[in-house]
Parts: C-alpha cells; sequence; structure tokens
C-alpha cells in the first residue's frame, strides 16, 4: 500500500464520544488520506477485520467483551494488520505487554495528542512495509538455502554444528538432529582429521587479530561419514564470522566430490601402470620407488 493513497483506519471503541474525537482528529490531521471505520464492540470489529480491506486496527484495550491481551493476540494470529493500542489505563507495564504480543504501538488516551496519534498512525504503516520487505527477503533466502545443493552449515569455534541446511539429508542422509549440537570433527575420517583441525583452528584464530580480513576463506577437502557408513569426500570452503557480529564462529560451504575424486584416482592408475599387464610401468615403478625412498628416509636406519 502507498503511503499517500487512503490508510483504511478500522477503530474499535466502545465510548461513542471517544470515537468521534479519535475520528475528528485524523480528519483534520490527515489531509483526508486515513478513512476510519468504527465498531462498538470486539467481536463486530474482529468480524469486520476478517473480511479484508483494513490497513490499521486502532483498538480500546478496554473493551467489556474480551480479554485485554486476547484481543491482540487473536488479531495478531488471524491477521498482519498492525495494531495501536488506546489505553485508558495508566499501568505501562500493560502497554508494554501489549506490544510485546504484538501490537506496533500504544497510545495512552488521557495524554491523547492529535499530532501524536496520526504520527504514530503513520509510523505503524511503514513499519509493516519494512517488516513485510524483511519478510520477503528472508523467504527468498529459505527457499534458497533449502534448495542448495551445497551443503551449508554454522560451527561454534569447538567444532559444533550450530545450523545445517537440508541438503544435508538428502547428501549425508542425517536428519537435522543427528547433526545438531554435535562436533563435525566426529564424522571426519581419521587420516583427515589432523589437517583438518589445523585449518580450523587457523581459521578462528585470525577472528581476533585487529587486522581481521572478513573476506578471508579458507578451504579444505576430507572424508565424512555417511550415516550408512561409507565415507563421501567433501571440498570445503570455511569463512569466520567478522568480529562486529557479536559472535564467533565459522561458516562453512562444502559439496559432494566423491565422483571427482574416484574419476581422478582412476586417471592417476591409468597413467602409472600397463594397459596389457597392470602392472607399474616407468612412471609408476618411480613413483613407488620414490614413496618408499621417502619413508626409509624418514623412519632412519634401523
Amino acid at each position: 500500500m502507498d503511503i499517500e493513497s487512503n490508510i483504511n483506519i478500522l477503530l474499535i471503541e466502545d465510548n461513542p464520544d471517544y470515537a468521534r474525537l479519535i475520528k475528528r482528529i485524523i480528519s483534520d490531521k490527515s489531509s483526508n488520506l486515513m478513512d476510519v471505520e468504527h465498531h462498538e464492540t470486539f467481536s463486530k470489529g474482529y468480524e469486520r477485520l476478517l473480511d479484508g480491506g483494513m490497513d490499521l486496527v486502532l483498538l480500546d484495550l478496554d473493551l467489556p467483551d474480551s480479554g485485554n491481551i486476547d484481543k491482540i493476540i487473536r488479531i495478531h494470529g488471524s491477521t498482519e494488520v498492525p495494531i495501536i493500542v488506546l489505553t485508558g489505563t495508566e499501568d505501562e507495564q500493560v502497554a508494554i505487554k501489549a506490544v510485546q504480543m504484538g501490537a506496533q504501538d500504544y497510545l495512552m488516551k488521557s495524554n491523547l495528542d492529535s499530532s501524536l496519534l496520526v504520527r504514530s498512525i503513520r509510523y505503524a504503516i511503514e513499519r509493516k512495509k519494512v517488516d513485510d520487505k524483511l519478510k520477503r527477503t528472508e523467504e527468498r533466502f529459505r527457499l534458497l538455502i533449502e534448495n542448495a545443493v551445497d551443503l551449508i552449515a554454522i560451527l561454534e569455534i569447538d567444532g559444533t554444528m550450530q545450523y545445517v541446511s537440508p541438503s544435508h539429508k538428502r547428501v549425508l542422509g542425517y536428519e537435522d538432529q543427528d547433526l545438531l549440537g554435535r562436533k563435525a570433527f566426529e564424522f571426519i575420517h581419521p587420516e583427515d582429521l589432523p589437517a583438518v583441525v589445523e585449518i580450523f583452528a587457523r581459521g578462528i584464530q585470525k577472528i581476533g587479530d585487529e587486522n581481521f580480513d572478513q573476506d578471508m576463506s579458507y578451504s579444505a577437502e576430507f572424508r565424512f561419514r555417511h550415516k550408512d557408513g561409507y565415507w563421501i569426500t567433501l571440498e570445503s570452503f570455511g569463512k569466520s564470522y567478522p568480529p562486529e557480529s557479536g559472535e564467533t564462529g565459522v561458516i562453512i560451504n562444502s559439496r559432494d566430490v566423491t565422483a571427482r575424486k574416484k574419476m581422478e584416482e582412476s586417471l592417476r592408475s591409468l597413467s602409472i601402470t600397463d594397459d596389457l599387464t597392470s602392472l607399474y610401468n616407468r612412471r609408476g615403478f618411480m613413483s613407488f620407488a620414490e614413496h618408499h625412498i621417502k619413508t626409509a628416509d624418514r623412519n632412519g636406519p634401523h
């Protein structure tokens, strides 16, 4: 709804004199851009609200036909129309509770100012527009993550998984509850674990660095245990939270490269063996010999 178009206001107020005052204030201060429809009981006002076409509710919090906070919860649960509470009580805690339960704002009847009322209405409408835009953005991101092929995870500094994307179920077979609260290191192949822990620790340490680069990422390739017990090779890219986020941890983006690794190993095997005999060719023999020479050098004489 454009802020310059008419704002349709539903006023639910059991005092007809006060309702007339509200209408007059809005008419005088809003340049005829606000239309007010008045109902004296909550039940009738609520029924009218459900018919649609209303942009905002001005709700008397002291109506006799429904509990105070119950009215707000009922409206907030049935429609996204913003609510401004009008209350005759001086108990500010009640009014604050109303905001916590879904009202956009509250106004004390005894201190009602014409400019304040109209400004509150416009601010509530604008906040609603901002909230709607934020919800649409959040929904887009949710859809992107839910349908992402890559694995997305958020880890604490000790490797505990705070969040895992739905792709973990598709690729690794795990439900959320199988992973959340557990350390990612538990699932990594023992041969790959030391290198992964070292890379992870190096990234965490850099968070406290005064020259921390929030665009810096680091990568690792390792085997991760599938729920059925076999190993999936993952290529992962990690990025630490920036210090200003107020939290410390790492966002991990991983992809399944098992098929690629098998292809690389197959090509390497072909390059070092003879097609006819399946024995090492010259390159394979030299590679084999070099490996054992290095091993012997590390172990020393016996």
